[in-house]
Parts: structure tokens; sequence; C-alpha cells
């Protein structure tokens, strides 16, 4: 039995796990240069009531880019709307804020530099965001040192930092 199971995992989920979520980057010099000259690069530090850390952006990353992509069938991200925490990069979940019992968070308020580092397209393999997306890239070590203050991984999940901009509409 114990067998079966493990044979099942390698040969079923495990091609899944390995592909699921890798961006392949995309040159595109007119999206990159709309970020670079028309958006900041910084937003402010937010924090939901239900934990979830983020640095919230105007919602232009989105509205403003979302044309520019030359793929069809791509929408808003399905948080992008007015309950919702709209564009944004995640600093930490609400997983790892709620296990930390809310820890006092250091920078709340206040204004995080980042920089755009590539654009990309992502295989999303089973996500509730859809089975693709379009993302911004992002470096910042400030993001890194807040979640090093909070007793975290410098990355989530070790993925790279980023701002999903456009998902497969569903």
């Amino acid at each position: 039995m114990k067998f079966c199971k493990r044979f099942i995992f390698y040969v079923f989920l495990l091609p899944f796990l390995a592909f699921a979520a890798v961006p392949v980057v995309i040159e595109d010099p007119q999206i990159l240069s709309y970020v670079d000259k028309k958006l900041p690069h910084e937003g402010i530090l937010k924090q939901s009531k239900e934990g979830f850390l983020y640095i919230e952006l105007p919602k232009e990353y989105i509205l403003g880019l979302l044309p520019l992509i030359s793929q069809s069938g791509f929408c808003p991200p399905p948080y992008f709307n007015q309950d919702k925490v709209g564009a944004h990069i995640t600093v930490a979940t609400t997983k790892e804020i709620t296990d930390l019992n809310f820890p006092n968070v250091p920078y709340l308020g206040e204004s995080i530099p980042f920089s755009i580092v590539n654009f990309s397209h992502v295989q999303l393999g089973n996500s509730s965001l859809g089975s693709e997306a379009y993302e911004l890239i992002i470096d910042s070590p400030q993001i890194m040192e807040i979640r090093k203050k909070l007793g975290l991984s410098p990355k989530i999940k070790g993925y790279d930092f980023h701002i999903t901009v456009a998902v497969k509409c569903k």
C-alpha cells in the first residue's frame, strides 16, 4: 500500500509541483518602459485585520498594464475590486502572521522602495488565481529585512516577490 501511494505521488503529482509557478521572462520593452516612467517604485506597507501584510500600490499597476499585454483572454487579478487589497506586493501571508501570533510589524504605514527586475508569464498549475498569470518580478532588500525582523524566511516559499498584473480569465 505504501509503495502504491508513493508511485502515484511520483508519477502523477510530482510533475505538477516541479513545474508550477515557474516564471518565464518576457522581453517587453513597452511594459517595462511604462512601469519605469509612469509608476512609482515604492508603496505603503499595510496589514489587513486578518494579518495579511502587503505593499499597497496604485491601481495603475493593473489598469495601466493590462491593456499592454498582447495576449488576449487575461483579466485583472480577483483581488482587484472594492473590498480587496488591489494592486500589491505580498510581504507575509495571513498564515505566516497568524502562526506568529500577530507580531508587531516594523515599518507599518511607511513607504517601502522596490525595483522592477523582469516581466514574466507564469503557469500556475492548480492555483486559486487560475492557470496562468503575468507578473512583474521585483527586488526589495527592505521587504526581506521586514520578513527577517518578523522571524520569517527572506522569501515566501522561496518565490520572488512580484506584482500580479493579470490572470487568465475563467
